[in-house]
């Protein structure tokens, strides 16, 4: 009762990575078609293009501008260390493979993760307060949200930012007993780090993630840190959180 769930949003209530892996995937086959037998192997240009996705971070945030910019620069590196001269129309055609990342038709169709739905109509039922927290490109975000309709159960209180971090966690904790609020995601870089730090609970729901959310020490030892392999789990669990 009376408690503060913080949730994630991307690949904790709704897929988000899969919109990326087939846009990846379908790099891969552009620039083998492109590039005929100057083409390198598939490996070679996954690991290139999530190089320089990376790299570039600290210039554009989670804006979606980084990934169709990531895709035409990783592009333009494989032309370059292949002696072929990137024609424009072959530029355009690797940044509009980036932009299909964003799938607004896809999450409306696919909606919300198994046992998600449960999950929060169980938190709701005991009286406890839902919270969305959410790092990305602010028109991307409001788009996944509305698709898939969690402002069923979130109301107003969602907060849609450019990135995540403990002083970000303590200022939407507000005036919240600390030891009563918990935060829910995949990501101990950005969700179970940054919550621990700001003095709350954290629940580590494991799903594959990309890598600059894979920078990270390994999972925390901590009383206030519980790992689920399911969201659902939580129900089981309510009882027990310390």
């Amino acid at each position: 009762m009376d408690k503060l769930f913080i949730f994630d949003y991307d690949d904790t209530l709704a897929e988000n990575l899969i919109y990326y892996t087939r846009a990846k995937l379908k790099f891969v086959l552009f620039t083998a078609e492109a590039l005929g037998p100057n083409a390198p192997d598939p490996i070679s240009v996954l690991k290139l293009q999530e190089e320089i996705d990376v790299a570039n971070v600290p210039k554009y945030g989670f804006a979606k501008e980084r990934f169709p910019t990531s895709m035409t620069q990783a592009y333009k590196a494989i032309c370059e260390r292949t002696g072929v001269s990137p024609s424009e129309q072959a530029m355009t055609q690797a940044y509009a493979i980036g932009e299909e990342a964003f799938d607004h038709k896809g999450y409306r169709n696919n909606g919300l993760m198994p046992g998600v739905m449960k999950t929060l109509d169980f938190l709701r039922q005991q009286g406890d307060e839902l919270m969305l927290y959410t790092k990305g490109d602010e028109e991307i975000q409001w788009s996944k949200i509305n698709a898939t309709g969690v402002k069923r159960w979130f109301g107003e209180n969602i907060h849609v930012v450019a990135d995540k971090d403990a002083d970000g966690v303590r200022r939407i904790v507000g005036d919240h007993d600390p030891l009563r609020v918990w935060k829910i995601g995949n990501g101990l870089k950005s969700d179970v780090y940054p919550a621990l730090e700001a003095g709350i609970g954290a629940i580590y729901v494991p799903w594959e993630t990309w890598a600059f959310e894979r920078q990270h020490s390994g999972e925390p030892d901590h009383p206030r840190y519980v790992k689920l392999p399911a969201i659902e789990d939580m129900v089981d669990r309510y009882s027990t959180l310390p």
